[in-house]
């Protein structure tokens, strides 16, 4: 169940004709070098085309909730999860965003480079520094997370 929705929403223009590396970048990320955290080009598909304007919403659900559950919560509530290209925007538009507040996560893009398991990324603070890293899907969440939604 929603616990909370961030009043404000978050206007970001995504530009799927950057790489995910050139997203990345634009974030200003510290990324971990750690194999099981750290996020790289290849596990991520980037796919869209042109610029896109997105609104982003943040949602924070009751503890211990599952992906497939927060999933299908926004569906309930007419959101989508975000994806990794708008995660990255919402990172470099708004820099201070996962600096207060708790990690924010995307649920829209997975990864199944490591030993074929689904992993999602996200963007938070560690240490005063931006951090992009992933983490597994098939977990349960609790309430320090904020969800990256886009209203549908």
């Amino acid at each position: 169940m929603i616990k909370s929705i961030d009043p404000q929403m978050y206007a970001v223009t995504v530009d799927y004709g950057q790489s995910f590396k050139q997203m990345k970048d634009a974030g200003h990320y510290e990324v971990y070098d750690d194999d099981n955290l750290c996020v790289v080009p290849e596990g991520y598909a980037i796919e869209g085309q042109g610029l896109e304007l997105v609104v982003i919403s943040l949602l924070v659900f009751e503890p211990f909730i599952s992906s497939e559950e927060v999933v299908r919560e926004m569906r309930d509530n007419h959101y989508r999860p975000a994806n990794i290209a708008e995660l990255l925007a919402l990172g470099a538009r708004h820099p201070d965003l996962q600096m207060k507040g708790g990690d924010i996560v995307e649920l829209g893009t997975i990864d199944y480079r490591i030993n074929d398991d689904p992993w999602v990324a996200f963007i938070g603070e560690e240490d005063g520094k931006k951090k992009l890293w992933h983490d597994c899907w098939d977990q349960e969440w609790d309430d320090s997370v904020r969800f990256a939604a886009v209203p549908i």
